[in-house]
Parts: C-alpha cells; structure tokens; sequence
C-alpha cells in the first residue's frame, strides 16, 4: 500500500497499523445458555404473571391439585421437546392459557441465545376462518414448511373448534382436522414435536375422523386436564 513513503489511501494507513488489543473491553458473549427445568419453571411463571399484570389482572397463578402434576409435566414436555403432546378437557380449565406461555416463553428464551427449539402457534379457529375467506389452504403449507426449515415445534390451539372442520372448496370436501394430522405426520418424519390442546376427547376423534386421523394424531402423548375452576 506505499506510494514512495506514503499510503495510497487512509484505509491502506489503517490496515497498516492495525493490531489486535490485547485487552479488550467487551467479552463475547456466549451463543448458547443452558437452562435447567427448575429454572425454566421460574421464567414460566415469571412469564405469566407478567402477562397478568399487563391484563391488569391479580399475578397469582392458580393450578388445582388434580391438575398440578399434568401442568409439571406439560411444561417437562415443552421444555425437553422430545414428544409430541395432546391435552384435552372441558373449556376455561386453563389449557390455552398454559401452552400459549409455554410457547411464547420458549420463543424469548430461543432469542436470548437459549438452547431451545422455537414453537409456531396456530389458532386452529383463526385458520378456519381464513381457508373459508381465501379458499385455500396453501397457508398451512406455508406454516409447515416454515417449521422445517427453521427446524420449529408446531403449537395447535384448540384444535377442531366447535365442530368447524368440514368445508367444500372449489368442488372438493375438505377436513381441517385431517389436514393437520397429515402435518403432524410430516413433523414427525422430520423429526419435530407438535403440542395440540383440544376440547375434542380420543374417543371421539376415533368415533369422528376414523382411524387414519387418529393415529396419526396419536402419536403424541395424552393428558386429560380436570377443569373445577380456571387456571387463572
């Protein structure tokens, strides 16, 4: 970068005279964390509570004792992501409530460098309503090939909602609850989880949607949650 005793440019100077410090001021930071269960409980309901308050609500969490070992081992199978998961119960026993946290809390701790996979929700209601308006369901493709690539658990809320499955696009009968077996189905071939809380019970998803749906639905563990009064 000299020109008789001279740089040719100030960044050919700078490069010149450029050497590492030897102390530097900032650390790197590690890219991974690791959390323990008992610690991701604590963030949990940190978590919760936080959101109550923001709903101007008392931050007080309330699990039944029916119901206290299934929400340790709900959150034990989001936290180690190792299994697929179906909880079922009667409405306002607090289901969404929890899995919602849990999803949410594991996206915040993915993106403060936790070692933890990231969860997709998808309200299945919500994606009722739009494959009627749109007439396609080329969006649930969508959110299924964004879980493999991104190597993402897939979080269904409230799956078969008030009976709305069945729907006829374009001349061809489609069942919802179908179509998202067939994805669970895909998940588990690429090895991911996929965690659905339903009103719906096994029995009847057998009774309904025949065998095929259910056993590929089924593949997930099962917890019955006991409603007495709302989780919060």
């Amino acid at each position: 970068g000299w020109e008789g005793n001279k740089f040719k440019s100030t960044r050919d100077k700078y490069k010149h005279s450029w050497k590492p410090t030897e102390n530097p001021i900032y650390e790197e930071m590690p890219k991974v964390v690791t959390l323990e269960f008992e610690g991701f409980k604590k963030e949990l309901f940190r978590f919760m509570n936080a959101k109550l308050i923001k709903e101007g609500k008392e931050p007080k969490i309330i699990i039944i004792d029916e119901n206290k070992k299934n929400a340790n081992d709900i959150t034990n199978i989001f936290f180690e992501a190792n299994d697929s998961l179906f909880v079922y119960g009667d409405n306002s026993g607090g289901k969404t409530f929890l899995m919602d946290n849990l999803c949410e809390l594991r996206n915040s701790l993915f993106w403060k460098g936790h070692k933890i996979k990231r969860c997709y929700k998808i309200n299945f209601k919500d994606a009722y309503k739009r494959s009627l308006k749109e007439k396609s369901i080329s969006f649930l493709d969508d959110a299924l090939n964004k879980c493999i690539t991104t190597k993402s658990d897939m979080y269904v809320d409230d799956l078969g909602y008030g009976g709305q499955s069945s729907q006829n696009l374009y001349g061809t009968q489609i069942e919802l609850v179908s179509v998202f077996a067939d994805m669970f189905e895909h998940l588990t071939l690429n090895g991911l989880n996929y965690y659905i809380n339903s009103n719906m019970d096994p029995n009847y998803i057998l009774e309904v949607y025949k065998k095929g749906v259910h056993d590929r639905i089924f593949r997930a563990k099962k917890i019955l949650w006991i409603r007495k009064e709302s989780l919060r």
